[in-house]
């Protein structure tokens, strides 16, 4: 049904090159600091929590391509992709996380206690998304996922006051609709199914007899369809079903939308189209000062944290959850 597998992306959603990394690094007694600027630091457990974030957005993407050991596979000569993920988007996302904040102070930004309450509901939902297994590798604590949502609160801030303006998003551009598809291998077995629902046979019962595909259901925003699958998808009105659609490779699609408009999703579809272009309105100015600023971090606590670890890990959607 896709298009293509979308690329994996950061929350910050930065693309940029990293700086070096000097390699001294503060200590406080009983918090281990894996990363920090002059005025701003990321704990090891903070920086654990967001890397199974990362780990679980990858995955969701990767596994079913490239196979369950997709993690040690090279990408280059010497790194595998989990050295690459670590390195180029884990530490990447530290480094932007890192850098607004110290934006964030220089510009006085603070959070109200209204703004401060609602992160620390945010953590605790976080939180309690959290297996013992997870909470055990990551070695947090809602105090850490607390300072963590902090950190990312502020950076929200931040975005918001260097994108020029209002970002502006429609309901359309947005809408995410529900719908059941029939794929079928022919245009002759597609008129056969269609026959079948003219004598009042319903969709599903055709669709789990009849198709070719593990799915039934699905969930869709704009561009994450084949374009004769989005045309039609996108056209309908609740509880209406297609005619015929023929693909290139001679199969042939019939789908019923179910729901034209899934208010939930199409909200938190909007708040990451938003998101995405304020990122947008202030990636060029990121890019002139992202290597001004000193990150160091602490190579030991780095070199152990991996990826590569059985268990489902929940992509905690951190931006999601403070808007």
């Amino acid at each position: 049904m896709k298009r293509s597998l979308k690329t994996a992306a950061l929350l910050l959603a930065v693309c940029f090159l990293l700086s070096s990394c000097d390699l001294r690094i503060n200590w406080i007694p009983g918090r281990q600091i894996l990363a920090a600027s002059e005025n701003i630091e990321l704990s090891d457990a903070e920086v654990r929590i967001l890397a199974l974030s990362c780990k679980a957005e990858f995955e969701s993407y990767y596994l079913e391509l490239l196979g369950g050991d997709f993690w040690e596979k090279p990408v280059s000569e010497g790194m595998s992709y989990e050295d690459y993920v670590r390195e180029y988007f884990v530490f990447r996302e530290c480094r932007a996380l890192i850098y607004l904040n110290e934006q964030a102070i220089r510009d006085g930004l603070t959070l109200s206690d209204v703004e401060a309450e609602e992160v620390h509901r945010a953590a605790e939902r976080c939180f309690s998304r959290m297996t013992e297994d997870e909470k055990a590798y990551s070695k947090a604590r809602l105090s850490d996922m607390e300072a963590l949502m902090k950190l990312y609160a502020l950076a929200l801030e931040e975005i918001r006051l260097l994108s020029p303006g209002e970002v502006s998003v429609s309901d359309e551009e947005s809408r995410v609709v529900d719908f059941s598809v029939i794929h079928v291998g022919s245009e002759a077995e597609a008129e056969a199914v269609k026959e079948r629902l003219s004598k009042g046979e319903s969709f599903l019962s055709a669709a789990s007899e009849c198709t070719i595909d593990e799915r039934i259901s699905y969930s869709a925003a704009k561009g994450e369809l084949l374009p004769e699958i989005e045309a039609a998808v996108f056209s309908m009105q609740s509880g209406e079903t297609s005619d015929i659609i023929r693909a290139e490779d001679g199969s042939c699609y019939i789908i019923r939308v179910s729901e034209a408009y899934n208010t939930l999703l199409s909200l938190n579809n909007k708040r990451n189209i938003r998101a995405l272009r304020a990122f947008d309105g202030w990636s060029g100015f990121y890019e002139s000062q992202e290597k001004k600023i000193t990150i160091r971090r602490s190579e030991s606590l780095w070199n152990d944290i991996r990826l590569n670890a059985e268990g489902d890990y929940p992509d905690f959607g951190f931006f999601t959850e403070l808007q």
